[in-house]
């Protein structure tokens, strides 16, 4: 009975109270606060979000603040926040190009709160969508959303995350059907202090293909690298077949200087197959072409093996040898980078150092890795020796300085068909021009040094070489040359020393290794 007497007493009092409410609201004494609305109706009084204001959350706890959501009164909000403060957007549209201050997170509702001006981002912001552009200073992270637009329409939405140092705007490249000098998709690609990339292909024939080390999607995917890294972008050289086999014609300039030839650019051979031949007692896989050593990767069952520990390589059988022969049923796989291009007779070759020697008559290569099967000397040089046309170079293996320690033998021809030959206990391998000899000539050579690693035979090293004397009498010089150290160890050390002088300025002598 007394519970029903209180529900019938507050059903006559309502009335009353929903009066003096109401007088109260539209008397001003009771006034809506940061994001409420007080809303007088025929049953009362609605309380609650206006959810159409910038809302100003300070981190000190101070009461909400709320600013009109225009681009005047987000510049309000960003004046008044200070570090670690939370700046909140309704849905809608906000224009104008705003700053964002260090340590201050604005924090918006998803897709349908849109940046449409230019944001420079030294804090936090989240969840707004970008129309406009976005550039994060050094402090600057951004978690913010991007449509992909073909043709006019809306086809995709990505989620991307930005870090210090990106830029956006200029450098976001939508793809797709129906927009200009396009082809395959919408992507996006973060450059800064930390590096990402976010692909979003939009094309309806596009077939996402996940591969060992690249994507394959139809075959119009095209690799692009920005101007500051390639002059000449592999775009350009690439052509993508429908298995995402990738061939490469030309010449690559990085940076503007260095040239990379395709001539010896490695293949990649991927899952190569040996399951056949797990039978519980085999050990040694032999690859399908020449391997290139510390390229493999060896797959037992889908598991990656470890080199020198689960197997080693032995590069002149191309072979692996595992530690533990797998079972018959057990699958296993080979990846590895090979010599040849096609399998034949393309050798590839490395550059392992160049080097311009001045006030020196020396130059030297030492710590010479055992992995490649031969090694190979280009060089064009002149010596600063006074009143002689020539000096000889000798050829040193491993800091072995003894002359008795080396056979050479030399034949050379000069002039109208004269011809020579000479050679003894020592090491001289060529014989180029000194100050006496033509101004600005120099002697142009390749030394060859064969199985150079190897510890079974001592060593042969091969020498051709061309150079101008004189005006006179010996005019163009050619030498071939032979020499022989004898020793069978691996060499580690090369050295090119003159008998005398030093090699003049712009002599340059290059190390290759070949395998």
């Amino acid at each position: 009975m007394g519970n029903e007497k209180l529900t019938t007493l507050a059903r006559r009092l309502r009335p009353f109270f929903t009066a003096q409410v109401s007088s109260l609201i539209t008397g001003g004494a009771v006034s809506e606060g940061p994001d409420i609305d007080l809303v007088p109706t025929t049953a009362g009084v609605q309380v609650g979000r206006g959810g159409d204001t910038i809302i100003l959350f300070d981190s000190a706890g101070a009461p909400l603040a709320e600013f009109a959501f225009t681009s005047a009164g987000f510049d309000l909000a960003l004046a008044a926040a200070t570090a670690g403060d939370v700046i909140q957007f309704p849905a809608g549209t906000l224009p104008g190009d705003h700053t964002i201050p260090a340590d201050v997170t604005v924090l918006g509702f998803g897709w349908n709160t849109i940046l449409s001006g230019a944001i420079t981002n030294n804090g936090f912001l989240m969840f707004c969508n970008i129309s406009g552009t976005l550039t994060n200073g050094d402090l600057g992270t951004a978690l913010y959303m991007l449509d992909a637009i073909v043709a006019g329409v809306k086809v995709a939405r990505t989620l991307i995350l930005a870090t210090e140092g990106y830029s956006a705007g200029s450098e976001i490249k939508a793809k797709g059907t129906g927009v200009t000098g396009t082809e395959g998709g919408a992507y996006l690609t973060a450059q800064g202090k930390y590096e990402a990339a976010v692909q979003l292909f939009c094309d309806d024939s596009a077939e996402y293909k996940q591969r060992y080390r690249w994507i394959s999607v139809d075959d119009t995917l095209k690799a692009q690298l920005q101007d500051e890294y390639l002059d000449t972008t592999i775009r350009d050289l690439m052509v993508i077949d429908d298995l995402g086999n990738v061939t490469i014609t030309g010449d690559l300039t990085i940076n503007g200087s260095e040239t990379i030839s395709t001539d010896y650019l490695h293949n990649h051979v991927i899952g190569e197959d040996h399951t056949s031949e797990c039978n519980g007692s085999n050990v040694v896989f032999e690859t399908d072409i020449n391997l290139i050593p510390e390229s493999t990767q060896v797959f037992v069952n889908g598991i990656r093996q470890r080199l020198s520990v689960d197997y080693t390589e032995a590069i002149s059988l191309d072979s692996v040898t595992l530690t533990t022969a797998p079972e018959l049923g057990d699958t296993l796989t080979i990846d590895y980078l090979c010599t040849y291009e096609d399998g034949s007779t393309m050798a590839r070759r490395v550059l392992i150092s160049e080097q311009t020697p001045t006030g020196t008559g020396t130059v030297t290569w030492s710590g010479i890795s055992a992995a490649y099967k031969s090694l190979e000397i280009e060089y064009v040089c002149r010596s600063t020796q006074a009143i002689v046309t020539s000096e000889n170079m000798r050829i040193y293996c491993n800091n072995d300085t003894t002359l008795t320690n080396y056979r050479s033998a030399r034949s050379y021809a000069y002039a109208a068909g004269t011809a020579g030959a000479d050679g003894g206990a020592d090491s001289n391998i060529d014989d180029p021009p000194a100050a006496g000899a033509t101004a600005g000539c120099c002697t142009a050579g390749l030394i060859k040094i064969i199985n150079y690693a190897s510890t079974t035979f001592k060593k042969q090293m091969r020498c051709t070489a061309s150079s101008r004397r004189d005006d006179a009498t010996i005019f163009e010089f050619t030498i071939s040359a032979g020499v022989e150290w004898e020793s069978t160890a691996a060499i580690t050390r090369v050295d090119l020393v003159l008998a005398s002088g030093n090699y003049d300025t712009g002599s340059t002598f290059r190390l290759y290794g070949v395998y």
